[in-house]
């Protein structure tokens, strides 16, 4: 398969737009043809994420929007603590694996969460977040293990490499047809792992009086509450995932003096349940599991046409 997929040794070499440009337009072979113009189509796409804003000034766009929920969700008392949570993976039932947290004795697999308890406010009640991690599309989701087996999941994450930052972006962009990487809704993201259904519903109303209230708040998915939702997410997520998410338009100061501009954040609040699924390698609802079935049929098909790739001969 690797033989089949290698790009041909003359579109390889060809690195210069004029060369690139003179092969695409010449009668050469179909594949030949096909790899120029999609390395011209990838070069212009990576140029566009390079220069684009939204990407630059990524880095500052988050930390205005974690200050921003320093001064409002995270003050006051907040008590922290330290908890192992363990799981089992059951044996499959209709037709998927479940999960069942367990004590930390018998886990199976276990995590360590800094969890925040935000005292109760206004009738609401107190929210356990495991926790929350905001990070830019492509950085890492980091982990350490410690002395007892135990992963440690870490708030911040690592600050990417370019390449591979551009990597997720561009996955995107191509698997959803976009040409501007500013259309990307999901830029920035925050995620908030909580303890109960009841508690992801509370946390939600708390961030919209701490984000700029409901007028900010769009695109909303309720997997947990409505199962029609289901429909509104990506086709290859886990049937059992259940998440509320929604984009929030976060305005923030123009440096040079100029107006004030939104910023979408995509925020997603999970049941602790269901984000131990995503964590297990071995579950179909695991986040690899649903970034493999997004290689393998959407961005695949696209970038290795079957009719070029598999019903010629290599190098045909």
């Amino acid at each position: 398969m690797k033989q089949r997929l290698e790009l041909l040794p003359k579109t390889r070499k060809a690195n210069s737009f004029e060369t690139l440009l003179r092969i695409a337009a010449r009668r050469s072979s179909q594949r030949t043809r096909y790899e120029a113009q999609r390395k011209l189509y990838l070069g212009k796409l990576l140029y566009d994420i390079d220069h684009c804003r939204s990407i630059q000034d990524g880095p500052r766009h988050r930390c205005i929007f974690e200050l921003l929920l320093k001064q409002t969700l995270w003050s006051g008392n907040i008590a922290e603590k330290e908890i192992v949570v363990g799981s089992e993976v059951e044996p499959p039932r209709y037709g998927r694996q479940l999960l069942t947290l367990v004590p930390k004795t018998t886990r199976e697999q276990s995590w360590r969460f800094r969890m925040r308890r935000l005292p109760p406010r206004n009738g609401e009640p107190a929210i356990d977040v495991y926790r929350f991690v905001s990070r830019f599309k492509g950085e890492d989701d980091p982990s350490a293990e410690s002395s007892d087996g135990a992963a440690t999941l870490i708030d911040a994450c690592h600050r990417p490499k370019l390449q591979r930052r551009n990597a997720s972006i561009l996955s995107k962009m191509i698997r959803h047809g976009l040409g501007d990487p500013q259309m990307i809704q999901d830029l920035l993201g925050a995620m908030f792992m909580v303890g109960t259904r009841q508690q992801v519903y509370a946390l939600e109303r708390r961030l919209v009086q701490a984000l700029g209230g409901p007028m900010r708040w769009r695109d909303r998915v309720d997997t947990i509450s409505n199962g029609v939702d289901r429909e509104l997410l990506d086709t290859h997520a886990a049937p059992s995932f259940q998440v509320l998410k929604e984009i929030v338009d976060v305005l923030i100061e123009d440096p040079s003096g100029a107006s004030p501009y939104l910023v979408p954040v995509e925020i997603q609040i999970c049941p602790l349940e269901t984000y131990i699924e995503t964590l297990h390698d071995s579950d179909f609802a695991s986040h690899l599991a649903y970034k493999e079935r997004q290689f393998l049929n959407q961005l695949l098909p696209v970038l290795f046409p079957s009719e070029i790739y598999w019903k010629h001969k290599p190098g045909s």
